[in-house]
């Protein structure tokens, strides 16, 4: 659903970025105010990048210039409502897209291979271009080609195209990609001679023949500079019979080298020498043959580039290096088989901190080690420096997208203890009466034992009599030895004593949560932690978080003012125990290592308008989600901010209903509907208003958050 631009005006702006000095808390809240000692909140300074920051609210806002840029800012939820509104209130989560965001990212890559260039005498250019593959949302393609409209801006920039080209690994990308780069621009990127170079298309991935004279064509058409990577000897035999460069064109061909140099990161399996991608040194000699002896030399002329991926997201630096010299002396033994070259593209890896560490290293420290790198080898070689391409995805996108979930509390055991007393054996505060005497008697005195003798210098051995206990009455029950009444009694008491130990560690660690208590105690609080429900589908919208365990920043929306009480497990709405996510942040200092299950969360009253949100989604997580339990695509907009903080809406995409999750699995469920609508039109109009609906549950009032 596309929709015209919209701007909203008053949105709360930032309230400094290197941290927060308020304290008061909204009155009649049962949380602390979040005074000095929780000044650095969620970290924002860690991860956000200079883009998202408490405001004077006590919301987030989103700075899409970056800090200190002249940019303004938006508070997310007011920018989220407007969206919403623009949806007619379509529910569910809501994914937030700020197109400028990867365009300042983009920038601030070059900026660092300029700096490092300047640096290092180095003469070549460099050259970012886009993997199509870690975002396909055509507005932040645009922004970063340079061809929305009205062109992006940007205080520090200026306008124009913020990447030098794309990189395509498909036939499906390849036609995206020239659709994109047919737009009209109006900022072509200038030579160093003054004349306009054309952006760059890299063309990765496995190819076929339509592939590559699709390729040939787009090259021939003049919208681009193509490279067409050959990536196995089969590919180089194949483009040896169907390319036909022209000298001078715009069409050329680049070798994928498969380099020994591995990575101990998450992806690190899929690098090195036992990678499925790429020309090890004997089809390296080998492809240059081939090339040379093929044709009249129109193939072996046109051999311009070397290209490697070493992996994505590699945490250590000392792996770029590495890297970056083996395939520097690579590409100078092709140069001395005779081959023009010129280029090498260093493709992507570039690691990106979500707010648990484990990189060490910036961008700064990647451009300066990969240009010095490369020209000492060069010099050692007397070699012309090659201009380099870079391939960053993650690095560039991550950023730039936000997703947006109403959040409930779960009822637990205590919850509903909490809303009626009497829904429990003896009430809440009052003795437990057992129909029997025996062994569930003496278990059941020993829990209340326990619950007095809670102390802070007993919080380990308490929880650890407490989960004893508690499995001594699952065996009991099982048995039939113990009723429900004193099973159910069992359960409160062991609610008591986490409720007991987790207000202890609070006061004793001045309002600090897990943060401020010993490992043994934070892990069997953060296990027994209470849930928490986003409407959302990890599997369709973070399937980072299920498949490789990634954290995201989860951080509230609302209330920052107030210090987050309560650590909880965050739980989709998809019927998958594995439907969960923890946060890579914690509060004040806290870290990965300080979360061992969740997130933190203020209490939730019933019926509350609470949303968090997850951060740093911007690359993958929408192109590779699944429709698990057919929850489909969320709802989503791309947003703009101007330098008076008014976000402008530019698109509106809406969710999928239901009757489009279905159309997606099989088109004959719309047959069968229509047909169950004749035979039963009471339950047809009841379907026809499912079918409309969002495949998301609209959830409230679930109980407070204990």
């Amino acid at each position: 659903m596309g929709l015209p631009a919209r701007s909203a005006r008053g949105a709360p702006g930032r309230a400094g970025w290197a941290g927060r000095t308020g304290r008061a808390g909204r009155a009649g809240r049962a949380g602390r105010a979040a005074g000095a000692a929780g000044a650095a909140g969620f970290g924002f300074e860690r991860w956000g990048g200079g883009f998202f920051c408490e405001n004077a609210a006590g919301g987030v806002s989103v700075a899409p210039e970056g800090e200190g840029r002249g940019g303004g800012a938006a508070d997310l939820c007011r920018v989220a409502a407007e969206a919403r509104r623009g949806a007619e209130g379509w529910g569910g989560p809501l994914l937030l897209t700020f197109p400028q965001i990867a365009a300042a990212r983009a920038r601030a890559l070059r900026g660092s291979f300029a700096s490092a260039a300047a640096r290092y005498g180095y003469a070549g250019r460099h050259f970012a271009v886009f993997p199509l593959k870690a975002s396909h949302d055509r507005p932040t393609l645009l922004h970063l080609l340079g061809k929305a409209a009205p062109a992006p801006t940007s205080a520090e920039g200026g306008s124009g195209a913020a990447i030098s080209g794309l990189e395509v690994g498909s036939k499906a990308e390849l036609v995206a990609a020239a659709a994109l780069l047919s737009r009209e621009s109006g900022h072509p990127e200038s030579e160093a001679g003054g004349g306009q170079m054309l952006p760059l298309l890299v063309c990765n991935g496995a190819k076929d023949a339509d592939y590559l004279d699709l390729a040939a064509r787009v090259a021939d058409s003049g919208l681009a500079e193509v490279f067409v990577v050959l990536e196995s000897l089969e590919e180089v035999t194949l483009g040896a019979t169907h390319l036909r460069p022209k000298p001078g064109g715009a069409l050329r061909l680049g070798l994928r080298a498969r380099l020994d140099t591995f990575h101990a990161g998450h992806f690190g399996a899929t690098s090195g020498p036992r990678s499925q991608f790429g020309l090890g040194p004997a089809e390296i000699w080998r492809s240059l043959e081939i090339l040379r002896r093929r044709g009249s030399g129109e193939l072996f002329g046109s051999l311009r580039m070397l290209h490697f991926h070493i992996g994505s997201s590699v945490p250590d630096i000392r792996v770029v290096k590495r890297a970056l010299r083996e395939a520097a002396c690579l590409y100078a033994e092709c140069c001395h088989a005779g081959a023009p070259m010129g280029w090498l593209d260093v493709g992507g890896g570039l690691g990106v901190d979500f707010g648990g560490g484990g990189v060490n290293y910036d961008v700064d420290n990647y451009a300066n080690d990969v240009v010095a790198a490369v020209q000492d080898i060069c010099r050692r070689k007397g070699l012309t420096p090659p201009a380099l391409i870079t391939e960053s995805g993650t690095a560039v996108v991550a950023h730039s997208s936000v997703l947006v979930a109403p959040a409930h509390a779960h009822r637990s055991a205590m919850g509903v203890a909490d809303d009626d007393e009497s829904a429990l054996p003896g009430g809440l505060g009052s003795e437990i009466v057992a129909r029997s005497s025996g062994e569930a008697d003496f278990l059941l005195g020993t829990f209340e034992e326990v619950l007095r003798d809670v102390s802070p210098g007993r919080m380990r051995e308490s929880l650890t009599d407490a989960l004893q206990l508690r499995s001594e009455a699952s065996s009991l029950f099982a048995l039939g030895a113990m009723t429900l009444e004193q099973r159910a009694a069992a359960d409160v008491h062991f609610q008591r004593i986490l409720e007991r130990v987790r207000e202890l560690g609070a006061s004793a660690g001045g309002g600090g949560g897990l943060e401020a208590m010993s490992p043994e105690v934070a892990e069997i609080l953060g296990a027994e932690a209470p849930f928490m429900t986003l409407e959302l589908s990890v599997f369709q919208s973070a399937i980072d978080a299920w498949g490789l365990g990634q954290r995201f920043p989860v951080v509230p929306l609302q209330r920052l003012r107030e210090e987050p009480e309560i650590w909880a497990r965050l739980a989709d709405v998809t019927c998958d125990s594995d439907g969960r996510m923890c946060s890579s942040v914690g509060w004040s200092a806290g870290r990965a290592e300080d979360c061992p299950r969740g997130a933190r969360v203020h209490r939730v009253a019933p019926g509350e308008d609470y949303q968090v949100g997850i951060f740093m989604v911007g690359a993958y997580q929408r192109a590779m989600g699944s429709a698990h339990n057919l929850f489909g695509r969320p709802l989503s907009a791309s947003v703009a901010v101007d330098e008076a903080g008014c976000p402008t809406i530019l698109e509106v995409r809406g969710g999928a209903s239901v009757e489009e999750a279905l159309a997606a699995a099989s088109s004959a469920y719309s047959g069968d509907l229509d047909a169950l609508t004749r035979r039963d039109p009471a339950l047809g109009a009841a379907l026809g208003g499912i079918r409309a609906a969002s495949t998301y549950p609209t959830l409230g009032g679930r109980g407070t958050l204990t």
